[in-house]
C-alpha cells in the first residue's frame, strides 16, 4: 500500500469517542451550548498532535501554542439518545492569513468537528457542530516576535500552507448580524472579577467562560424586559477572543438586543477588561454573538410554572 501524503496542504480527518457527563446534559438531556468545546476539544487536540504536529509535546518541542482566535458554536438542543460515548468527527485543514502584499501575517489552524450519537432506529443524531480559528503563536517574552509565519520544520510539512484563511474580525461580530432587527441596548452588567476556577493551565480565562457569562447577562437582561427564558433556547454562539483576560482582572458586560426571523432573541454581547472597578469600558476583550431559537420547556418546568 503506498504511503499516504502528508503535507501542509493535507486535508487531516480523524473520528474519536468522548462520554457526555451529567453536567453537559440539559433538562432535555441534550448537549449543552457550552458543553460542545469540552466534547470536541480533546479529539481536536488527538488529531492535531498525532496527524499535524506528530507529537503530543507540541508546546514543549516548538515553543509555539495554538490560542483560538474564533469560535463557533452549534447545539442542536435534541436528547441524547444513549449514555454511550458520543461520536466525534474532526476534520483539520491548515491555512495562511495573507496581507496585500502577498505576504504571510499569521498561520491557522482551522477546524471543524461534528457531534453525533445513535438514535434507536440506528441512524444517526447530530447533536452539535464547532467550527475554530487558532492561530499559531509563538511564547517569546517579546510581543513583536510572537508572530509565526512559518511552520515549524519538525511538523515536515514544509514552510507554509498554500490554502488561504481569513480570520473573523471583532467588527464582523459587532455589526447586526444578518436578517434581525435591532430591538435595543442592553445595558451593562455590575462590575464582576475573573475567580481562579474560570482560568485553565494556558494561564487565563477559559474560553467557555466567556459564552457562561454572556447568556447569564443576555437571560437576566431579557427576563428584566419580559422575555420568558423558558420561550427560548441559545444554540448558537459565535465568539471572537481579541485578547484574554486572568484571575483577579474586572470586568463588565454589556449588549444589545435583536430579533430574529422566528422572533427568537439575537444578543451582541461584549466583555470589557477594567483596570480599576470604576474604571470606563476600553476595547473588548471578547466579543459573542448569541442566537437563541425559540423553545418548548420540558414537562418539569410546565408544570412547575403552573
Amino acid at each position: 500500500m503506498a504511503e499516504r501524503t502528508r503535507n501542509a496542504d493535507t486535508e487531516f480527518r480523524g473520528t474519536f469517542e468522548e462520554p457526555p457527563y451529567f453536567e453537559d446534559l440539559s433538562e432535555r438531556a441534550a448537549v449543552k451550548l457550552t458543553s460542545l468545546l469540552r466534547l470536541s476539544g480533546r479529539p481536536h487536540y488527538r488529531l492535531f498532535t498525532r496527524e499535524v504536529a506528530g507529537t503530543p509535546h507540541f508546546k514543549e518541542r516548538t515553543g509555539q501554542f495554538i490560542p483560538i482566535h474564533y469560535l463557533e458554536l452549534e447545539a442542536t438542543d435534541l436528547p441524547v439518545p444513549t449514555r454511550d460515548p458520543v461520536r466525534v468527527e474532526v476534520r483539520i485543514r491548515l491555512g495562511a492569513q495573507r496581507a496585500a502584499d502577498g505576504s504571510v501575517e499569521r498561520l491557522v489552524n482551522e477546524a471543524w468537528t461534528e457531534i453525533t450519537s445513535t438514535g434507536p432506529d440506528g441512524r444517526p443524531v447530530l447533536l452539535g457542530r464547532t467550527h475554530k480559528q487558532a492561530v499559531f503563536t509563538s511564547g517569546h517574552p517579546d510581543p513583536a516576535r510572537r508572530r509565526v509565519t512559518v511552520l515549524h520544520p519538525s511538523f515536515g510539512l514544509g514552510d507554509v500552507p498554500r490554502r488561504a484563511v481569513r480570520c473573523v474580525t471583532v467588527d464582523e461580530l459587532l455589526a447586526a448580524p444578518p436578517e434581525t432587527v435591532l430591538e435595543g441596548d442592553l445595558g451593562t452588567s455590575a462590575v464582576h472579577a475573573w475567580s481562579y476556577q474560570q482560568t485553565d493551565p494556558n494561564r487565563h480565562v477559559h474560553a467557555m467562560e466567556y459564552v457562561r457569562v454572556a447568556e447569564a447577562f443576555a437571560t437576566d437582561a431579557l427576563a428584566a424586559r419580559g422575555r420568558d427564558p423558558r420561550a427560548h433556547v441559545f444554540v448558537r454562539a459565535r465568539v471572537v477572543f481579541r485578547r484574554p483576560c486572568f484571575v483577579g482582572e474586572w470586568y463588565r458586560v454589556r449588549g444589545a438586543w435583536h430579533t430574529g426571523p422566528d422572533g427568537a432573541p439575537v444578543v451582541v454581547a461584549t466583555v470589557h477588561p477594567l483596570a480599576t472597578p470604576d474604571a470606563d469600558l476600553g476595547r473588548p476583550a471578547t466579543v459573542v454573538q448569541l442566537h437563541a431559537r425559540k423553545s418548548l420547556p420540558s414537562r418539569a418546568v410546565r408544570d412547575k410554572g403552573r
